[in-house]
């Protein structure tokens, strides 16, 4: 049971003690141990949204013993005793401060924290986590969070409007003036056209009006206005004729599915590779000249894909890989 005059001592030796942490990271208890600050950022509590300062946490290392002075020397200016007697009563404290925590009582330090025995019987320490003994963060309180909770917005539609039970149908749009009058004009412009093109044509060829029947072209109706011109027949439409190369013929030109062996900018080595190509079986040529001013060189002409690319497959095994197919 702790006496009167150890609880004395033991507020004396805790306010120098709290004062010497709040200038320095490191106060020795002669013969006891040290405690030492270490810096702590600033920090968010996950449960109860608590946002605490930037602090200093205290550490207790027992290897530290060792008197250094500064202990002694705050509590002799504090209390105004002589050095020696304060280095007398430094002492007498941590032995009787010893003595108290192999009893199993917990010495507490006012604002810096508690020294008691673990479970183990080894002499640890608890900090006052109520204490900020930062000097930077002096006098910072504790910030508490309030959480925003977003709701979702539900989404909105447009609702259809009814009138008597019926949902509203748009009403068509009249035809404008402009279409009335070019629905009626448009039948004298044909005429005229057509006028126009029998004066260029041969007689044999030109479209008569008897081949035409207007009917009701001049309707009072403007949409039913063309309906009654039908065509009763017009001059076929002449074709141009394709010229076929000749059967048994092969010429590089005329053929219209080719393998392209490669496009050279000279002429000399487009007339080389055809060349190679022809003394390697291939009936090679020169097609033409792309619109870069390349020489196209082609393994030959086939007569349909199939055959095409059945060669284009046996000449990328072992022989070219990049040959590919051209159809005209």
């Amino acid at each position: 049971m702790l006496n009167t005059g150890f609880n004395h001592i033991n507020e004396q030796i805790s306010s120098c003690v709290s004062e010497l942490l709040m200038l320095y990271d490191c106060v020795i208890l002669p013969g006891f141990g040290a405690l030492i600050g270490n810096y702590q950022p600033s920090r968010l509590h996950p449960v109860t949204h608590l946002v605490q300062a930037p602090s200093k946490q205290l550490v207790y290392n027992r290897n530290l013993i060792k008197d250094d002075g500064l202990l002694t020397g705050t509590y002799s200016n504090k209390f105004g005793v002589d050095f020696s007697a304060s280095r007398q009563i430094v002492e007498s404290y941590v032995l009787h401060l010893k003595q108290a925590i192999q009893e199993g009582e917990k010495i507490n330090l006012r604002s810096v924290g508690s020294f008691f025995n673990n479970v183990e019987g080894i002499t640890v320490f608890q900090g006052d986590g109520a204490s900020n003994l930062l000097a930077e963060s002096y006098g910072l309180a504790p910030v508490q969070l309030s959480l925003i909770v977003r709701e979702p917005i539900p989404e909105r539609r447009p609702q259809p409007v009814f009138v008597n039970r019926e949902a509203i149908v748009a009403a068509p749009k009249p035809i404008r003036q402009w279409r009335k009058i070019a629905l009626r004009v448009a039948p004298v412009f044909l005429l005229a056209s057509l006028l126009t093109i029998n004066s260029v044509i041969p007689s044999e060829n030109r479209v008569h009006f008897s081949d035409f029947s207007f009917g009701q072209v001049f309707s009072a109706s403007p949409e039913t206005a063309l309906q009654g011109m039908t065509v009763q027949s017009l001059p076929a439409v002449r074709k141009a004729k394709i010229t076929l190369p000749a059967e048994n013929t092969f010429s590089a030109e005329s053929a219209n599915i080719y393998l392209v062996a490669g496009c050279y900018s000279s002429a000399d080595n487009a007339n080389g590779m055809v060349d190679y190509l022809n003394e390697k079986g291939f009936e090679a040529a020169l097609l033409d000249i792309t619109p870069g001013g390349l020489y196209r060189v082609v393994y030959g002409s086939y007569p349909d894909i199939t055959a095409a690319s059945e060669e284009l497959t046996q000449i990328k095994k072992g022989f070219n890989e990049e040959a590919w197919m051209l159809v005209k």
